[in-house]
């Protein structure tokens, strides 16, 4: 591991070495989607939501984030260009 990446804090990393899990379509935030992120975030620490170009066209990204955050009980660790990155409360 390079020196950069070892000095890199937790939720940077995540944002890196994560893939997302999660996907916002066009759909848009669904519950089903909130369910699923909220089942994801018991099992693991972190989760990454990918929003794909249709849904970025159609929301805000920090809107989005706190849509997630509010709907799933999880917070936000890092909104950076379409990702999201979430973790367990």
């Amino acid at each position: 591991m390079s020196k950069e990446r070892k000095s890199l804090t937790s939720p940077e990393r995540a944002m890196n070495e994560l893939e997302p899990t999660l996907q916002v379509g066009k759909a848009g935030i669904t519950p089903h989607l909130v369910e699923e992120l909220t089942g994801q975030l018991e099992k693991r620490e972190v989760v990454k939501v990918k929003l794909q170009r249709s849904a970025k066209q159609s929301m805000d990204i920090d809107e989005a984030a706190r849509q997630l955050s509010e709907g799933s009980g999880g917070s936000v660790v890092d909104v950076r260009g379409g990702c999201i990155v979430l973790k367990r409360r």
